[in-house]
């Protein structure tokens, strides 16, 4: 059984000892294994977090669904052309006078 390395004693075997314990739960990159912390051992605060996280989900945009990519023209911007109007913005301000 697993067991935590005990002060005054294991001379030698810390190491060893430490890393079976700790590869009870975390893989070997230190992540936990899956399953290890159910939503019992969750603080009740934790759960209704979660909850709202997973209630919040889109499960689809305008009709699409999985990985979406939204483009001008799937908000009726298909004719808008932000570049042309920053430099109508620009000659706008350098061409007018200060009033």
């Amino acid at each position: 059984m697993a067991r935590l390395p005990q002060p005054g004693s294991d001379s030698g075997r810390w190491g060893s000892i430490l890393n079976d314990y700790l590869s009870q739960v975390h893989r070997s990159d230190g992540t936990l294994k899956d399953g290890i912390i159910s939503e019992a051992k969750l603080d009740s605060a934790t759960v209704a977090k979660l909850n709202v996280i997973g209630s919040n989900s889109v499960a689809s945009v305008n009709g699409r669904t999985g990985a979406v990519a939204i483009t001008k023209a799937d908000v009726s911007l298909a004719n808008a052309d932000n570049a042309s109007d920053l430099a109508s913005l620009s000659q706008l301000r350098h061409n007018q006078p200060l009033m």
